[in-house]
């Protein structure tokens, strides 16, 4: 029985063969079974699967497009699918996006953007302190603008102008004091002591004050201090008290270099010569010195020496040791040499003191 059915099977598949040979493979083709498999899933979700008699019962897994995930960014899907990039480049000043026909991101400049470090015409300090400077330069006398063409601060001054240290024909002490002092008349008007009216005086040369001054001595001292100002011996001749009359004719003797001021003007005219020979460094002048003294003159031209010189041993040459004492204080004290008064004989740390305390 068995060796029947393996005939019945060897004829079978020899006459397929034989028809294999005469009609072609198509044959056999339609001879198969035609069907799709059970499943085409390719798990891509974003492909089309399917297998018909069109795709020749095979499986086909067609790209869908527009859809998120297939790995390409496209048209409407920026911002909203994982396919697109983040084109965000952190600049304020630009407006982020994907251009879809580049395939890229794409900035596109924000005109007038606070942020993009460039002060434009709608942009100002207040408005935009990342892009404007401040041009304050804390000067009230000018006006401080930022110009957009040139990209800088610029000021220019204002006239007039409270503060710039001019006294503007527009302005006075009243409105700007700042800029115009008081007149004469508004400071003193404003004095409530002698001292500041004697200033006041001072200052304009105004000897009309003087006389205004509540004492004796301010007055005096008020016609000194203009008179020496002014070189006006005349105006020392209105001073009765006579030390300050010599010490004004003095002063103005030694401030002009007058000699001759100082032999004609003074009844002791050595301490006025000597200053002038020291002010001028000029050691003939010791030698006008009179003898304001019984025998102490020649005494006196040496300590002159000595002080225009600075030398200290012209005061060993004093024969009158008060004079020599006299030389060697003054030279310490004018030169600010303590060493000096290591030369005085009465009392040395008195002159010690005195350089101290100068």
């Amino acid at each position: 029985m068995k060796k029947e059915v393996s005939c019945s099977k060897l004829v079978l598949i020899v006459f397929i063969a034989s028809i294999v040979l005469f009609t072609g493979c198509s044959t056999i083709t339609n001879l198969l079974p035609s069907k799709c498999p059970k499943s085409c899933d390719d798990k891509n979700a974003c492909t089309t699967d399917y297998c018909n008699e069109q795709s020749g019962y095979v499986c086909k897994n067609d790209i869908l497009f527009k859809c998120n995930g297939n790995g390409i960014c496209e048209e409407g899907e920026y911002l909203t699918s994982t396919d697109c990039p983040d084109c965000n480049d952190n600049n304020p000043c630009t407006v982020d996006t994907f251009s879809y026909s580049n395939g890229s991101c794409a900035h596109i400049e924000i005109k007038d953007c606070c942020g993009n470090k460039i002060c434009e015409l709608v942009e100002n300090r207040t408005s935009c302190p990342k892009d404007c400077p401040d041009c304050n330069d804390k000067n009230d006398c000018t006006l401080d603008r930022y110009n957009y063409e040139i990209k800088k601060c610029e000021y220019s001054a204002q006239y007039p102008c409270c503060g710039n240290g001019v006294c503007e024909f527009t302005e006075n002490y009243l409105d700007c004091a700042k800029d115009c002092p008081p007149s004469k008349e508004e400071q003193f008007a404003e004095c409530t002591n002698d001292e500041c009216k004697l200033n006041v005086a001072i200052q304009f040369h105004d000897e009309s004050i003087c006389p205004k001054l509540l004492t004796v001595e301010n007055t005096n001292k008020c016609y000194l201090e203009i008179a020496v100002k002014a070189n006006n011996l005349e105006l020392c001749a209105k001073i009765p008290d006579n030390v300050m009359l010599m010490d004004c004719k003095r002063s103005i003797a030694v401030q002009t270099n007058d000699t001759q001021l100082c032999l004609t003007a003074l009844a002791k005219p050595n301490l006025c010569l000597e200053k002038i020979a020291i002010q001028t460094d000029n050691i003939v002048v010791c030698n006008l010195l009179i003898e304001e003294f019984v025998a102490t003159r020649d005494d006196f031209v040496k300590k002159c020496y000595a002080k225009v010189s600075k030398n200290y041993l012209n005061c060993k040459a004093i024969e009158r040791s008060w004079i020599k004492d006299l030389c060697y204080r003054e030279l310490a004290l004018m030169l600010n040499d303590s060493s000096i008064c290591e030369g005085v004989k009465e009392n040395p740390q008195d002159c010690i003191d005195a350089v101290g305390g100068a």
